[in-house]
């Protein structure tokens, strides 16, 4: 075959780049917008006890702020109060679909700015051990550890006292604040170079703190170590945790040693102890006292089956995947890691752990279905995701709509775009009317929406500093006649996460990069439905605002080509 040119090679090399730089500001913008879009759904209640939050306060003030927040979301809050050592109430928040998402933006809203801790920091309320594990002093943690026996209450308490509002066991309360451990040495005037929060975390999970602990968000240590704010630390953690979740249901149970080299341990008992993040081992003490470190595939406990006979099952299982533990909003930290377009650790996540893209959130949001929301420029987090799941599920394809595989109907591809995949023609004419025929990637139309000068300026043009803007029907300064530029659109509209519009009639804001061209659209006036209508399915910015290309013609007259969507690039 024929070599292509070099410089049609390059060519098309750089228009790669450019399409994969296109969709990865796309992914961003849409994080951006899905963000302020779910912080409009808090009610004002509970607005106003996150910000009450947000300033450090005396732990009883912040206590009792607390505990009306997350009654707001119904938490059972006296399952909590009966359980100081365990996970609590779990149950999910809020209704499915979109209905519950003002509930769920509560725990969001929570875990981002880490709920109440740093009224616990500034006001001294963590225990001795708790304090300890959250600034690295590992002599101190080690010391209170010792001093406690394998399987006592005083070892229990110690490893999974919950504490804080947000209710962190030590372990997640380590990863929590060695991510924050810059403002821990601000607050209490500890060096940075004295914190071992790594060496804390390792001896935690040696002692047998349990790895797949929540907190009252339903978070667990792989949310918070490989979430949107991993390094190569946390991630190190997450992994232990991993691992380490695989034998943790097991610990201290009783557990019989087979299949060893050495004969004379064989069928022994004794009781599970900790885990070894170095060699990725369990403790065993035998009934004789003498202590041992062996891998789990070699421990097995005893079992019942249906007809009551006792067998044995490996204390192992590989099957268990702590990276699909999901939190009360329905998420997998693989949702936030998409949304930050952290590709480094997706690939953690997926690559090496196999996390799920079918998990759907309470709101019915799988990561894939994120991931081929967009037909047209793909981001390199989406591009990623696309491979694994062909990857992950071999052949095994999915409607992008209904969610049914190849292995149980035909599926087609779709002829414009051939990226999305249908099981039938009804799915595929729902999904192009409802999505897909804004984001597909061969155009409808070059038609442009025609908009002449408004008759009546209807709207009091203020900006965010409060001063009155310069208005401005025209081509923005150096722009020629029928030379296309760059527009914003914004209509005035909350018609997000299915709410009704406030703002129904109100006038279409319209500028470009400079704001030499700025102008309001009114109702009734030509193109104003149109508009409205386009910018609202543009399902990339929330039906808020959209970016399209116009251009000024002789008549003085504005054309919008709504086809031509486009992406901040100012």
């Amino acid at each position: 075959p024929k070599k292509k040119s070099g410089k049609k090679g390059k060519r098309n090399s750089n228009s790669r780049k450019e399409q994969r730089q296109i969709g990865n500001e796309l992914h961003s913008t849409v994080n951006e917008i899905s963000n302020e879009a779910s912080n409009a759904t808090l009610d004002a209640e509970a607005y106003v006890l996150l910000q009450i939050l947000q300033t450090p306060r005396p732990v009883n003030e912040t206590s009792e702020t607390f505990r009306k927040l997350v009654s707001l979301v119904g938490t059972d809050i006296a399952q909590n109060d009966r359980d100081p050592y365990g996970n609590g109430d779990q149950s999910g928040c809020g209704e499915m679909g979109q209905k519950g998402d003002p509930t769920r933006q509560v725990l969001r809203s929570l875990f981002s700015q880490g709920g109440d801790l740093d009224s616990y920091l500034c006001y001294d309320g963590f225990s001795q051990f708790a304090l300890a594990c959250g600034t690295g002093n590992i002599s101190a943690v080690k010391e209170m550890l010792q001093n406690t026996n394998f399987g006592s209450e005083e070892r229990v308490h110690l490893l999974e006292r919950r504490e804080t509002g947000m209710r962190f066991a030590p372990l997640c309360l380590t990863v929590a604040l060695y991510k924050a451990k810059s403002h821990v040495s601000m607050r209490l005037m500890t060096p940075v170079s004295q914190m071992n929060h790594m060496a804390v975390f390792k001896l935690l999970l040696r002692y047998g703190a349990a790895p797949d602990c929540k907190e009252l968000t339903g978070k667990t240590i792989v949310h918070y170590a490989a979430g949107s704010h991993a390094n190569e630390d946390t991630l190190k953690m997450a992994d232990m945790c991993i691992e380490a979740a695989k034998s943790s249901p097991y610990f201290g149970k009783d557990i019989i040693l087979r299949n060893l080299s050495k004969e004379e341990y064989n069928g022994q008992e004794g009781k599970l102890g900790g885990y070894f993040t170095d060699s990725g081992r369990r403790e065993v003490i035998l009934k004789g006292g003498k202590q041992l470190s062996l891998h789990p595939r070699n421990l097995f406990v005893k079992a019942q089956v249906e007809d009551g006979e006792a067998v044995e099952k490996s204390v192992y299982n590989g099957e268990r995947k702590l990276v699909n533990d999901h939190d009360r909003v329905g998420t997998i930290s693989l949702h936030e890691v998409f949304m930050s377009s952290r590709v480094n650790v997706a690939r953690f996540l997926t690559e090496k752990h196999h996390a799920s893209i079918d998990i759907e959130d309470r709101g019915n949001i799988s990561i894939r279905r994120l991931a081929y929301s967009s037909s047209g420029m793909v981001s390199e987090m989406s591009n990623l995701i696309r491979k694994y799941g062909t990857k992950h599920t071999g052949k095994k394809q999915k409607c992008i709509l209904c969610g049914k595989s190849d292995s149980d109907t035909k599926l087609f591809q779709c002829s414009r775009c051939q990226v999305v995949q249908y099981c039938s023609r009804e799915c595929q004419k729902v999904h192009w009317k409802n999505e897909h025929k804004y984001s597909c990637v061969m155009k409808q139309s070059n038609a442009p929406v025609k908009v002449r000068r408004p008759a009546v300026n209807e709207h009091t043009p203020v900006g965010p500093d409060g001063l009155l803007e310069k208005l401005n029907f025209g081509p923005p300064d150096g722009i020629k006649v029928d030379e296309k530029f760059l527009i914003k659109v914004q209509i005035s509209s909350t018609a997000i996460l299915g709410r009704e519009d406030l703002y129904s009639n109100g006038p279409h804001k319209i500028y470009d990069k400079s704001r030499t061209c700025h102008f309001y659209i009114n109702n009734r006036e030509p193109g104003y439905t149109e508009i409205r209508e386009r910018v609202k399915s543009e399902n990339t910015y929330m039906g808020r605002k959209s970016y399209f290309k116009a251009s000024f013609g002789n008549d003085g007259n504005c054309s919008i080509f709504l086809d031509e969507t486009a992406l901040k690039n100012w």
